[in-house]
């Protein structure tokens, strides 16, 4: 009797200790003997020992790469690989099929397609329907098109609404219509809203409204100030506005600056100055040179000369051709003449046809005749009126 309650004192302190093993991550040596009430001695040589991190019983662990399971008696072999993988040779290995999405983990037969391609005898093939975007099953059917394009028995046609986008999936049903219509039962009807500009997929809810208006609760408002360009939140805060005015508490007023084209988001500071002026601190100031047409981002600095001058180191200086009308942002490069000749690699020369009296940005081809000639209808330049 008190061998057989020692024997399953035994077993149930065996289990308990291995069960311990394996969450502590312990190694454990148990020597278990009928002559014996230790439950627990050092390791002899013939002695079970439990491998660190297992439990008896369990499957060992998998070795393979892209492996979800493998042979319960050798971690070396696979039975059953990722998605995208297939069993070779006891290991994984991708698809062999060209534009396989996904394949069979054992006949190693594709199952799914890159966009474009379906299925045909375990393999991938092009989609034989033209501008077929998903196949699915069979190459000959198409599932899904281009956009404009929808399904109608396999094929790709234009969706039957004209003002619809998309209808990718059935050419009788839209779901994406064109600006200032949206979708209502399929179809494409007129945004109710006449100041909405895209009503998206309800035609009766607005989601981005024209310009001078303001979204509020799938509705347009008018901004309430007049030189509000946009108003994003409300009609009373405007967010975007007319040149020559900025923001100021949701309003807009005037720039301070009366020589300031744009001053942003703060009517006392200007971000972009009229011609002839450039910024200085937030404020507008005349260019340095009297020769400059633009210096926008500082007074000191021109980017545009005035006619017959260009750009030299930051200042104008005269057009190096003396027959050239412009070459604003490079003194050597001319980009206008005079009447009678025309550009030809940067510089001015007389226009080919003796007959032309204005060739512009090209010596050889004429815009206005001489008196008494006009231009040829064949493209001969200048003839006799």
């Amino acid at each position: 009797m008190r061998t057989q309650t020692t024997w399953m004192a035994l077993f149930c302190a065996m289990l308990l200790l291995m069960k311990l093993a394996h969450a502590d991550n312990l190694a454990l040596n148990v020597d278990v003997s009928p002559l014996s009430d230790d439950i627990m001695k050092p390791a002899a040589p013939n002695m079970l020992a439990l491998p660190l991190g297992t439990v008896l019983g369990d499957n060992p662990a998998c070795t393979v790469p892209n492996c979800d399971a493998c042979n319960p008696t050798d971690a070396n072999k696979c039975t059953n690989c990722h998605i995208g993988y297939t069993v070779i040779k006891d290991g994984c290995g991708p698809c062999t099929h060209k534009h396989c999405k996904t394949c069979s983990t054992h006949t190693n037969k594709c199952t799914s397609c890159a966009f474009g391609y379906g299925l045909k005898d375990g393999a991938c093939v092009r989609c034989t329907v033209k501008y077929c975007d998903i196949c699915s099953t069979d190459a000959n059917m198409c599932t899904s098109c281009y956009p404009g394009l929808g399904v109608k028995d396999g094929a790709c046609v234009r969706c039957e609404d004209k003002y619809c986008k998309t209808c990718n999936t059935d050419a009788n049903k839209c779901t994406k219509c064109s600006a200032e219509y949206g979708v209502k039962d399929g179809i494409c009807a007129p945004c109710t809203d006449k100041a909405c500009f895209i009503c998206g997929t309800d035609f009766t809810k607005c989601s981005i409204c024209n310009t001078g208006y303001t979204l509020k609760d799938g509705a347009c408002a008018p901004c309430t100030d007049i030189y509000c360009f946009l108003s994003s939140i409300n009609a009373i805060n405007c967010s975007i506005f007319i040149a020559g005015y900025g923001l100021k508490d949701g309003a807009c007023p005037p720039c301070t600056d009366k020589n300031c084209f744009f001053c942003t988001h703060d009517a006392n500071k200007c971000t972009i100055c009229y011609a002839g002026y450039g910024l200085k601190e937030g404020a507008c100031v005349r260019c340095t040179d009297k020769k400059c047409f633009l210096c926008r981002t500082d007074p000191n600095k021109c980017t545009t000369c005035i006619d017959r001058y260009g750009v030299k180191d930051d200042t104008c200086v005269p057009c190096t051709d003396y027959m050239c009308e412009t070459c604003s942002t490079d003194a050597n490069k001319c980009t206008k003449c005079y009447a009678g000749y025309g550009v030809k690699l940067g510089t001015c020369v007389p226009c080919t046809d003796n007959n032309c009296a204005f060739c512009s940005t090209d010596a050889n081809k004429c815009i206005y005749c001489s008196l008494g000639f006009v231009l040829s209808t064949q493209g001969k330049g200048c003839v006799k009126s």
